[in-house]
């Protein structure tokens, strides 16, 4: 049905700023898992036929040992399954951020806002949500 791809734009703007864009076009349809013993015969799996979408991203070193970014996506894919088709687009808004307190150390904490919509009365194919997510890691790297 078309071209799939990705094209990304990543630009170091100055010694602490940092943009990322990334433009993606995936055509086709994707692989069904098996169906599970209660799904009634219906595969388990992404269903989408094209998927555009569009990702950008800022991150600031506000020190040494202090990062934080900012990112948001959007996309917006045409579904099939079986017969009915339909439309829907989703978007996510992040923040985060990072602290290392020395080499082998680093916390970090990050929140993030889902939401996906349906178009075209396309509830057969796609479910609409939204969802807020936290989460918080601590990492160590011995080396």
């Amino acid at each position: 049905k078309g071209v799939t791809g990705s094209l990304v734009w990543d630009w170091k703007a100055t010694g602490k700023l940092n943009f990322a864009t990334s433009l993606s076009r995936d055509s086709g349809s994707e692989t069904a898992l098996v169906a599970l013993a209660n799904n009634q015969g219906n595969a388990v799996g992404d269903n989408s036929v094209l998927t555009n979408a569009l990702a950008l991203s800022v991150a600031y070193e506000a020190s040494a040992k202090i990062r934080v970014t900012l990112g948001g996506r959007y996309a917006r894919r045409e579904l099939v399954s079986g017969s009915i088709t339909g439309r829907d687009r989703s978007s996510t808004l992040s923040l985060g951020t990072s602290y290392a307190p020395s080499r082998a150390w680093q916390l970090g904490c990050n929140a993030s806002r889902d939401a996906r919509a349906t178009l075209d009365n396309a509830t057969v194919v796609s479910t609409p949500y939204s969802a807020t997510l936290a989460s918080c890691s601590i990492q160590l790297s011995i080396r």
